[in-house]
């Protein structure tokens, strides 16, 4: 785990042998709305979000997921999922293939979840991607809230961006949760993004 969250966080470099990171830096916002259903080992999971750039001015986009998934053992699960969005007023298709795994220990859990996307828009083919995610959290038996640190690179062919999280899960009581986060977000040849984000969870 350690030698991944290390490759992680030097991929900007190891990509190209150089910073490929242009000056200056952005601001944004994402909120979403999640809702998950669970049928025993199985589940299905909807999810809206929005996020805006340009100093929280502008839209950057929206999108929208429909999930199944199926857990396999009690630490290992896998699902299949459709994304649409919507990418300054352009429509793109996404089918997606996932698999995650977890180890706990006491309150303490570590997650990898990887992603494999296919990306299509009305005019064809876009491209492939390559989604590595390690997320740590930590969930007392008692308060409402559950820290967790969060780094995901993307990739195909070389390093296309990375995303590095601190946030916290909040229970609200019964199946609600809310989810508050800061948001690194390092493209390839883009300026830095730095995002506030808010999540509503609906767990049944």
């Amino acid at each position: 785990m350690g030698i991944i969250l290390t490759l992680m966080m030097l991929c900007p470099k190891l990509a190209t042998g150089q910073n490929t990171l242009t000056e200056g830096c952005d601001f944004g916002a994402w909120k979403d709305v999640q809702v998950v259903g669970n049928f025993g080992k199985a589940y299905l999971v909807g999810r809206a979000e929005h996020r805006s750039n340009n100093t929280f001015k502008s839209t950057e986009c929206w999108f929208m997921v429909a999930c199944g998934g199926y857990r396999l053992t009690p630490w290992l699960s896998s699902d299949v999922s459709y994304e649409f969005w919507n990418i300054g007023g352009r429509a793109f298709h996404k089918a997606v293939l996932g698999a995650s795994g977890t180890l706990r220990e006491g309150g303490l859990s570590v997650t990898l979840r990887e992603k494999y996307e296919l990306c299509l828009s009305d005019g064809g083919y876009v491209g492939n991607t390559l989604r590595s995610r390690l997320r740590a959290q930590y969930s007392p038996q008692s308060g409402a809230l559950k820290p967790y640190l969060m780094a995901e690179i993307f990739t195909w062919d070389t390093w296309q961006r990375s995303l590095y999280y601190v946030g916290t899960d909040i229970r609200l009581g019964g199946c609600c949760s809310l989810d508050l986060f800061y948001l690194l977000h390092l493209p390839n040849g883009a300026r830095a993004v730095h995002t506030l984000g808010a999540g509503i969870n609906f767990n049944f």
